[in-house]
């Protein structure tokens, strides 16, 4: 267990403005590369990571402990999240960067819900974290490159920091790979998924729940760089988050609007989002198209529905009276699209560590349905295949405590030459089985448009 007993913590700012994150990316040389960026306004830092410390792999209430610097593999048997907490280092820092060095990874959808990926034809750990002491920070508003390094090992060879730097601005690099991705194929056919339709809605009437979001796995064949393919998806669909991570067999990368919680300090975070509407060409036709969301009453009534279960996830782990709506149902404008939007802000109950506020929110509501655990039992039952990553959560947990995920559904997985995509539709009682077809047309549209080989 490391906690905060005194490491040191070195960092070194350097003039940034003759590279970029991407490039910073290609440079860095090793195991386990990660990229978190975001395309908001908001937010000015790029985080980039190589060669973690530490790896710690779970499934079936397993943890796989994994140290680099000794090779001992330690397993901790239990629940998975309360080890989890236990195994997560905590230092202080008055850095002020959200992300100092800390756990990159993901829980997937069966971890937090507690149902059995048996079925499940990708077979990835249900949860897996990378432990890094030292992270590359980006500040595009300075231009600024960052490096925070925590020594861990109490090596004291601030050599290791000068050679990072050295590699990040002088490293030669060829040019970007090519891919090959072929058409992505669906494991069940439009005509069994009305099927499902019809069974989740038999299911609303009879009041078990009131929304359900049916999904399918789509599969294609992939060989390349898999970094290529991530470059060509930022461009394609920016969002406040996009990530690239490579793990131990797989690499996923994504976009996503939606924050599944970000906590600093106590102060909590959540952005549940709904709808899609495709942009006009002029101020004028995007303001029709917001309008047109806003007097949709199924985008309405679904955008609602995912507003009051967040209040209820929210009283479980906040404060009382401390659950904010800074922005309900409000239109934002991405590149392509026009969502709906609700920003809440709480405070977290000072005896909760953020990762039993991870625990406790899942499954989310927008990726399972309202109530989301009687909608997840159903999903369980009507679903061929197990959801793996899709639905989960990817982020990080750093060493100054705070907490960062995004929701996994616009996200690719590749392993073995294979690349898996999932896409979901809102079902509700009204719902016409080809409109739900066209929605997980439509969410995959990203992903249809990479079809190619890039040289």
């Amino acid at each position: 267990m490391l906690k905060n007993i005194g490491y040191r913590t070195i960092v070194k700012k350097c003039n940034g403005d003759s590279v970029t994150p991407i490039l910073i990316f290609r440079r860095l040389q090793g195991e386990r590369k990660f990229l978190f960026e975001s395309a908001s306004q908001h937010n000015q830092y790029s985080y980039i990571g190589v060669n973690p410390v530490k790896t710690i792999v779970g499934s079936n209430q397993q943890l796989i402990e994994t140290n680099y610097y000794t090779n001992e593999v330690t397993e901790h048997l239990g629940d998975m999240f309360a080890n989890l907490k236990y195994l997560m280092p905590e230092l202080k820092s008055d850095e002020p960067y959200a992300f100092i060095g800390g756990a990159i990874g993901y829980a997937s959808y069966h971890t937090m819900n507690g149902s059995s990926q048996e079925q499940c034809d990708i077979n990835i750990p249900d949860l897996q974290f990378d432990l890094y002491d030292t992270v590359i920070i980006y500040d595009h508003s300075t231009d600024e490159v960052i490096v925070v390094h925590t020594d861990f090992e109490r090596s004291y060879e601030d050599a290791k920091v000068e050679q990072l730097i050295q590699a990040i601005f002088t490293t030669s690099v060829k040019r970007g790979g090519s891919y090959e991705l072929s058409a992505f194929q669906s494991v069940i056919t439009d005509e069994q998924y009305t099927q499902l339709v019809q069974q989740a809605q038999a299911y609303i009437l009879e009041g078990k729940v009131e929304q359900i979001v049916l999904s399918k796995r789509l599969v294609a064949q992939m060989s390349g760089d898999a970094f290529s393919l991530y470059r060509k998806l930022r461009k394609l669909t920016p969002a406040p988050y996009m990530y690239y991570a490579q793990f131990s067999d797989h690499v996923m990368i994504g976009v996503s609007p939606e924050s599944v919680v970000k906590i600093k300090g106590s102060h909590v975070t959540i952005t549940p989002v709904t709808g899609a509407r495709p942009r006009g060409l002029t101020p004028r036709e995007d303001l029709s198209v917001e309008l047109s969301l806003l007097q949709n009453a199924k985008e309405v009534h679904v955008h609602k529905l995912l507003v009051d279960q967040t209040i209820q996830d929210l009283e479980m782990i906040c404060i009382e009276n401390s659950i904010q709506i800074v922005e309900y149902m409000k239109p934002v404008q991405f590149k392509h699209s026009i969502r709906l939007t609700t920003e809440f802000e709480a405070m977290l109950y000072p005896f909760l560590h953020p990762i039993d506020a991870l625990k406790l929110l899942f499954p989310p509501a927008s990726s399972s349905g309202v109530p989301k655990r009687e909608a997840s039992e159903i999903i369980n039952r009507l679903e061929p295949i197990a959801r793996s990553f899709y639905g989960g959560a990817l982020g990080y947990f750093s060493l100054n405590g705070n907490v960062n995920f995004t929701l996994l559904q616009q996200t690719m997985l590749i392993k073995n030459n294979r690349a898996y995509i999932q896409a979901g539709a809102n079902i509700l009682s009204d719902t016409q089985e080809a409109d739900a077809i066209l929605e997980t047309h439509k969410k995959i549209k990203a992903f249809t448009m990479m079809e190619e080989t890039i040289k």
